[in-house]
């Protein structure tokens, strides 16, 4: 398994997410969390201001969490988003983000929309 953190400039958050942007594998983990679930991971994007992303020019924070696994279980892709949510949760805690960002207490169902496994 594979954990990566990233800082995003306004520019590269609205290439990955702005208008014209693929919509069918959309992770709902609430308004202020943007991303994207495939079959082997999760993305997840926010906004997070603080002095240091700020002098950046960087407000965005990407989390990405990816298996080597090919074929998922509903229940491993649900354990791949509650890592990146607990994730995302201790990323905002350790900067910390001077804008409400608001995490769900647990993964919702709506986020398990993983798409089915290719040939």
């Amino acid at each position: 398994m594979n954990i990566n953190l990233w800082l995003m400039d306004e520019f590269s958050m609205n290439a990955v997410f702005g208008a014209g942007a693929k919509s069918e594998s959309r992770l709902d983990f609430g308004a202020d969390v943007q991303g994207w679930v495939e079959q082997g991971g999760v993305d997840v994007e926010f906004r997070c201001d603080n002095p240091e992303n700020t002098r950046l020019g960087t407000p965005y924070v990407g989390i990405q969490v990816w298996t080597s696994i090919d074929r998922q279980s509903d229940t491993t892709h649900r354990a791949v988003l509650g890592i990146a949510l607990k994730y995302a949760k201790a990323v905002v805690a350790e900067f910390p983000c001077s804008n409400p960002v608001r995490l769900p207490e647990s993964v919702p169902e709506s986020a398990g929309n993983f798409p089915p496994p290719g040939p």
